[in-house]
């Protein structure tokens, strides 16, 4: 069974790094709490019994680049962000 890592953004380089079998339904529920636009940047899938595994390793390594507050990394750079997920997905997954 499948889950999926997600990357969500609300247009300000703020993301969420996060794990959900239904990424779309996931920011709609963010969105209720949220003054600015989110949207689901990007989503790998990832077998379900190690999506916790890799959500932990996405926190670890983006908490050595860039400041947390709550859930949201702050003034990140989009593209860094996706390369580190990707990279940490594919050595789980491979």
């Amino acid at each position: 069974m499948e889950s999926y890592i997600y990357i969500i953004h609300d247009g300000e380089n703020n993301v969420k790094v996060g794990k959900s079998d239904n990424p779309k339904k996931r920011v709609k529920s963010l969105q209720t709490g949220h003054p600015k636009n989110l949207e689901v940047l990007k989503t790998f899938s990832v077998p379900k019994n190690k999506v916790f595994k890799i959500e932990k390793e996405c926190h670890r390594k983006l908490n050595t680049s860039y400041e947390k507050r709550g859930e949201w990394f702050h003034s990140v750079i989009l593209w860094d962000v996706e390369i580190i997920i990707e990279s940490i997905v594919e050595e789980h997954i491979l």
